[in-house]
């Protein structure tokens, strides 16, 4: 027997009345609740060596009814002749759930901030609170993660709406889309002090207000961060495949009422936790290390599965089938008229595809940011949620928000008309220069019969012709 096991051993003795039975590498424990065996785990040892430090593999915390002052679970002195289940069927009762989450998590020093209150551990769902709390470094490391996506995002996308709302050039239909993206995805990282402060306390400090408005904004946002990528995308196959017909083009009136339906659309859907109660939709709860919040995906409940289920549908496939669709159209528009387009009307068209580039590369990096966290509410409302650990619900967690945190940067570093504005902002001095040299360069000096020479310059579209008599050599 390894001294690990040796000291478990002693500990066991001195906390409750039973036995410990080794393996080769760690002890095993036959855990009870009232004479009933659950489960068995394994139990690994820590320094000093004893039971609140040894926490089974899977992170699961029971113990007896008949101990209720104890925290310590109850080892039999020899193993049951029945075969233990892998995973709880019976439920173990809230109270002493409550009573285990008290002994492990500081809830005195969170109530000291005015946020946390003790009825909001019946918001917690049970699940999470059998897992052991995360390391005080975790929780840094994920503040310190989210700290720099948040400073990264909240100016990026700051920067890209101010160029859309105070230069002209930019103040096109099809950009009102773009700044709409930028609205939503700073919204989305606005939750980022809740969030920082919950790890900086380890926990769910902010209590219940901070909870339903983390979850509430980030599923707001997160649709309206979406549904303007679908509709930019329809704008991108209209201006490329229907150029020319009126009905196609966007108007300042279809971009507002299309912003208006982005979020009315998102509202109806991150709304219903709030409201939903009588429906059975239960509220925004804390998730994996319980410093953010979002939709009881490992609830059980069925009414609530099916609202998950509802908004996986209309918020993720939806409009990621409707972004998709048409992209497929715009590249076999363009493969199928490649041939036939020549000169300026080709070169027009590079340009658009090159725009439409653009567009793909933000869709398809919010679409990888925010796969992994939809599947993992998939795997929990389809029964699989033992799956699931805190850590693999954290990473995609905070790994989403790389989305709103690349976005601007993709716009603001890949569109034409972006960067020249950037480098007008950045560069005046050298933009005047180069725009000096553009201007000489597109000026054409013709000499005419009657004496006068005429400047012709040309700048994009415009045409401006200055005309002086001036004798010919």
């Amino acid at each position: 027997m390894s001294v690990c096991e040796l000291l478990l051993f002693a500990a066991c003795l001195l906390a409750v009345d039973g036995f410990v039975y080794s393996t080769n590498e760690c002890p095993v424990v036959y855990v009870h609740v009232d004479d009933a065996v659950i489960r068995k785990r394994t139990l690994c040892c820590g320094t000093p060596a004893n039971l609140t430090d040894c926490r089974t593999s899977g992170h699961q915390l029971f113990w007896s009814e008949s101990e209720l002052n104890s925290t310590e679970p109850y080892a039999t002195s020899i193993p049951p002749t029945e075969s233990t289940p892998n995973f709880v069927t019976t439920p173990i009762p809230r109270k002493f759930v409550k009573g285990k989450f008290a002994d492990l998590y500081p809830i005195s020093t969170w109530k000291k901030t005015g946020w946390y209150t003790s009825d909001y551990e019946e918001l917690v769902n049970q699940y999470w609170m059998d897992f052991i709390p995360a390391t005080r470094q975790a929780h840094y490391t994920f503040a310190l993660i989210y700290l720099i996506l948040t400073t990264i995002s909240l100016g990026g996308n700051v920067l890209v709406f101010t160029m859309i709302l105070k230069f002209k050039a930019l103040r096109t239909p099809s950009n009102y889309l773009v700044a709409n993206l930028a609205v939503a995805d700073f919204g989305m990282m606005s939750r980022g002090p809740i969030f920082i402060y919950n790890c900086l306390y380890e926990g769910p400090v902010t209590g219940y207000i901070g909870c339903q408005i983390y979850g509430v904004v980030g599923g707001l946002t997160g649709i309206g961060a979406i549904m303007s990528l679908a509709l930019i995308a329809k704008d991108r196959y209209s201006v490329i495949v229907h150029p020319l017909d009126p009905e196609y083009k966007m108007t300042k009136t279809k971009a507002a009422l299309s912003i208006a339906f982005i979020w009315t659309y998102a509202a109806m859907f991150a709304t219903m936790p709030l409201i939903g109660g009588r429906l059975g939709i239960k509220p925004y709860v804390p998730e994996g290390y319980l410093t953010s919040c979002s939709f009881d995906y490992v609830s059980n409940d069925s009414v609530n599965r099916i609202f998950i289920l509802c908004f996986f549908l209309g918020a993720w496939f939806v409009p990621t089938t409707i972004i998709t669709t048409s992209y497929f159209k715009i590249l076999r528009h363009v493969l199928r008229a490649s041939v036939t387009r020549m000169g300026q009307e080709k070169q027009q068209r590079k340009g658009e595809m090159r725009l439409a580039a653009v567009v793909l590369l933000v869709i398809a990096v919010w679409i990888s940011s925010w796969t992994p966290y939809a599947t993992v509410a998939l795997i929990g409302i389809s029964g699989n949620r033992h799956i699931l650990t805190p850590l693999s619900t954290m990473v995609p967690a905070v790994f989403c928000k790389t989305a709103a945190t690349i976005d601007p940067f993709i716009y603001a570093l890949s569109h034409p008309r972006f960067r020249k504005i950037l480098f007008k902002i950045w560069c005046p001095k050298k933009y005047g220069e180069q725009r000096a040299d553009e201007l000489f360069n597109n000026q054409i000096a013709i000499w005419r019969s009657d004496g006068s020479l005429r400047f012709m310059r040309k700048d994009g579209s415009r045409e401006s012709v200055v005309s002086t008599n001036i004798p010919q050599p």
